[in-house]
């Protein structure tokens, strides 16, 4: 497997990047389960840092703050799991057999997962457009909209499952008939 990736610039950048990325998404959940605690243990000094005291709920603020860092811990799992599925695909590639049946069930699971990234912007939006409004001067911007391409992804990585899925059966079929 190791010599087709690395024959192939293409599964070898894809290789690379998949792996930088689950790394990216293992940090972020290492950071939120550090973060969580430590903000909800320092609330009064957490408040008193971010506006000097001038913040009116400030268990509202802490709240939002500690939703947004749920929100990335649940981000970060997603993208692990996105892109380590995404991995497995491309060794089977370097493999030279990506049509096996547990290539189907991965894009089919990334497009739960594609989907469930247009859901958690949602309560994103909702939180950050809160902590905005309470803390102007923070300049915060999250880009919480869901995404008409996030969600055709998700519908592509599903209709590729079953492409996957039919190719799988169909060599099958003509395997046994051989």
């Amino acid at each position: 497997m190791l010599y087709s990736v690395l024959k192939c610039p293409l599964l070898a950048a894809g290789k690379l990047m998949t792996t930088l990325l689950q790394v990216a998404g293992g940090l972020i959940v290492i950071g939120a389960t550090i973060g969580i605690p430590l903000i909800l243990f320092n609330q009064d000094r957490v408040v008193a840092g971010l506006a000097n005291g001038a913040i009116a709920d400030g268990p509202a603020i802490i709240g939002a703050i500690v939703g947004l860092m749920a929100m990335a811990l649940i981000g970060g799992v997603l993208v692990f799991f996105f892109f380590r599925m995404l991995g497995r695909i491309i060794n089977t590639v370097g493999d030279g057999d990506p049509f096996v049946p547990h290539n189907a069930d991965r894009l089919r699971l990334m497009g739960w997962v594609a989907l469930a990234f247009q859901l958690i912007a949602i309560p994103v939006a909702a939180m950050s457009t809160f902590v905005g409004t309470q803390l102007p001067a923070a300049a915060l911007h999250v880009d919480t909209e869901i995404s008409f391409n996030g969600i055709m992804m998700a519908i592509v990585l599903f209709i590729l499952a079953r492409v996957f899925r039919r190719g799988t059966a169909m060599r099958e079929e003509l395997e046994g008939t051989i």
